[in-house]
Parts: structure tokens; C-alpha cells; sequence
């Protein structure tokens, strides 16, 4: 179970969930509370579109207000569009292993190879530069079979992560190799060509 109170005293968050910027000094930085729930990311204004509705459509309404920020990056869904898109926004997070509390790239946290569960305490985000998500699903309300986050950053490098291709959504290269696993909802092969398409497609929007 998530331990607000802790988390408050460590990261110096704002109580009750808030999001905040971490310091002044970082104008394009937002840090995000693990006790953020998803509502709260939908509703605030500093936090980037395509991370807002990304979040929207992460879980149902009734179940954003109860879903927090440390809940998706404990649970590492390989086919969360939120993930996905803190990814390309160069997340960042603070989290308890056993190792104890240290600071690490979230690509590094959710590393399918590497990926041991752990307590997120907080996530700092990049907030600058243009992003766009394509996706399909199967029908409104349901999570994407695919999606591919694209994000171009203030000195033209842009960074693509994908969901539902891996154990836990990926950054990936353009000329990378998928080799996704098929399921109930999508052989691997239709996640390859959707992912290759929905890549194409959100690169040249941004």
C-alpha cells in the first residue's frame, strides 16, 4: 500500500496528492506525487496534454480517481498509453527497492530485463517540447491494442515509446526490430505492422 505520509517527508511533495513544480529553477520540469491520482493528472493544467489524455483513457472514470501514479508504475502494464507516454517524456523516478531509495530513468524501471517490483515515491517529467499519440483499440474505453508516443524536444531529438508490443511498454529506435507477443485481442504480427504504422504516424506529427 502506497504511504502518502512518507512519501510527503522524502520528496518534499505537496500534501494531498498534488502536483507541483519541483523547483523554480527547473522551468520545464513538473514533479508528480505517487499519490497523484489519475483524475488529478487529467484535471491539472500544468501536466502536458498527451500525458492529460493519455491518463484519461488509462482506466475508466470511476476508477481514475482511485488509481494513482505509484499504482501504474508498480503495476507496469505492457499495454498502458500512460506508461508509455511518461516515456517519451524523459520520466524520471524516485523509488523504494532493495536497494533502498535512489533516483532512476523509468525506461531503466520498467527495463523487461531488469524489472524488479518496487514502491514509486515520485516521477519528473520533462515538460517542454511537441508530442503526439496515435493509437488503436478495439473499442472506446478499452485500453490500445498499440500506441506509439512521440515526442520532439526543444533541440529537434525525438524519443518514441510504444505500448503493447513488450512485457511493459519500450523506448524504441525507428529501425528497430518488434517482435511483440500475440494474445486474445491481437496476433503478434498485427501489433507489428499497428506499430509500425501508428510509429509513422505519430513521427510525422511532430
Amino acid at each position: 500500500m502506497l504511504r502518502t505520509a512518507m512519501y510527503d517527508e522524502l520528496t518534499g511533495l505537496a500534501p494531498e496528492g498534488s502536483v507541483r513544480f519541483h523547483e523554480r529553477l527547473y522551468a520545464h520540469r513538473l514533479r508528480i506525487g505517487a499519490s497523484v491520482t489519475l483524475q488529478a493528472l487529467v484535471e491539472d493544467e500544468h501536466v502536458p496534454a498527451v500525458i492529460r489524455q493519455a491518463a484519461r483513457r488509462d482506466q475508466l472514470p470511476e476508477l481514475r480517481r482511485l488509481a494513482t501514479v505509484g499504482d501504474c508504475v508498480s503495476a507496469a502494464d505492457f499495454d498502458s498509453e500512460l506508461l508509455a507516454t511518461l516515456l517519451a517524456y524523459d520520466a524520471s523516478a524516485t523509488i523504494h527497492d532493495r536497494h533502498g531509495w535512489r533516483t532512476m530513468p523509468l525506461v531503466q524501471v520498467l527495463d523487461e530485463d531488469a524489472f524488479v517490483r518496487c514502491t514509486a515515491a515520485a516521477l519528473t517529467i520533462e515538460t517542454d517540447g511537441v508530442a503526439f499519440s496515435a493509437r488503436v483499440g478495439r473499442a472506446p474505453g478499452e485500453r490500445p491494442i498499440v500506441a506509439a508516443v512521440a515526442r520532439r524536444r526543444p533541440n529537434g531529438e525525438v524519443r518514441v515509446a510504444l505500448s503493447g508490443v513488450a512485457t511493459v511498454p519500450v523506448v524504441i529506435g525507428r529501425t528497430e526490430a518488434l517482435d511483440p507477443r500475440g494474445d486474445g485481442r491481437a496476433s503478434s504480427e498485427y501489433r507489428r505492422i499497428l506499430a509500425a504504422a501508428l510509429m509513422d504516424r505519430a513521427l510525422d506529427a511532430v
